[in-house]
C-alpha cells in the first residue's frame, strides 16, 4: 500500500494524474480490506489524497464522495473537510461550501493558509 501511494504521489507531482488515480484506487482497495486496528494501520485516509486528484483532474462527483467517505469514517478530519469544501465551491455549491467551511474552521488547528489540494 505504502509504495502504490508514494508512486502515486510521484505521478502527482508529475503531472501523470490519471496514473496517480489508479495507484490511489489500488491503495484504496488494500486499505478497505484491512481488519480495523488501533492505531491505524496507515496514518491517514488515502480517499483524502484520491478526492484531491480527483478535484485536480475535475472529477467533481468522485472527489466528493470520496472525501464524504472520509467524513463518515472521521467527521472531524479537517483534511477531507476542506477538500470536500473545495469541491463545493468549485461547483457553485455555496450554502454546502459554508457549511464546511465552519465545519472546518472548527477542526481545524493548523495554519489557515497551510492546506492545498497538493498536500491532501
Amino acid at each position: 500500500m505504502s509504495a502504490l501511494i508514494v508512486e502515486a504521489r510521484i505521478a502527482q507531482r508529475q503531472g501523470n494524474l490519471r496514473e496517480a488515480r489508479n495507484k490511489l484506487e489500488a491503495a484504496v482497495a488494500i486499505e478497505d480490506g484491512l481488519a480495523y486496528m488501533e492505531p491505524a494501520y496507515w496514518y491517514y485516509p488515502v480517499r483524502q489524497t484520491l478526492g484531491a486528484v480527483h478535484m485536480a483532474m475535475g472529477e467533481h462527483e468522485a472527489a466528493a464522495a470520496a472525501f464524504a467517505h472520509v467524513l463518515e469514517q472521521t467527521p472531524n478530519n479537517a483534511w477531507a473537510l476542506w477538500g470536500l469544501r473545495e469541491v463545493f465551491r468549485r461547483t457553485g455549491r455555496a450554502a454546502d461550501a459554508e457549511e464546511m467551511d465552519a465545519r472546518f474552521k472548527a477542526a481545524w488547528v493548523g495554519a489557515p493558509d497551510f492546506l492545498g489540494i497538493e498536500r491532501l
